[in-house]
């Protein structure tokens, strides 16, 4: 019975923390405050639309300066060849916080979701790495 008491416990963990993955959290080269990572709620492929939220680490009251958010989908495919996808839609959620929902991710591999956007009058872009099966 404790075994089984235990595999259920680390079973309902497990699922959790893959329902609500995050990336790894990337910080603007040019300032040092101005983070983000992606809140990944469902599980990324090639076949299907993707979500995920684009989550800003900074203080709230500094999130109201991050403007004119653009996302773009890159696949880098070595010797200076790359592929893009098809635009993405961006909905702010809260302060910091952006829903992307169409994400097609069109071959399985490694991507960039380059996030651009202005900050205190200077454009800035962080590009978060993520590994689609």
């Amino acid at each position: 019975m404790k075994v089984f008491i235990f595999s259920f416990l680390i079973f309902l963990s497990t699922s959790f923390a893959q329902a609500h993955d995050h990336s790894e959290t990337i910080c603007s080269e040019n300032f040092s405050d101005v983070c983000l990572h992606l809140g990944i709620h469902q599980k990324l492929n090639t076949t299907d639309a993707g979500s995920f939220l684009v989550h800003f680490l900074v203080d709230e009251t500094q999130s109201t300066n991050i403007q004119n958010l653009t996302v773009a989908l890159w696949m880098d495919m070595g010797g200076g060849h790359g592929h893009g996808s098809a635009p993405v839609k961006v909905t702010p959620k809260g302060p910091g916080k952006y829903l992307v929902t169409d994400a097609y991710f069109v071959m399985g591999g490694n991507w960039l979701v380059k996030v651009g956007f202005d900050y205190q009058g200077s454009h800035q872009e962080i590009a978060v790495p993520l590994v689609i099966e």
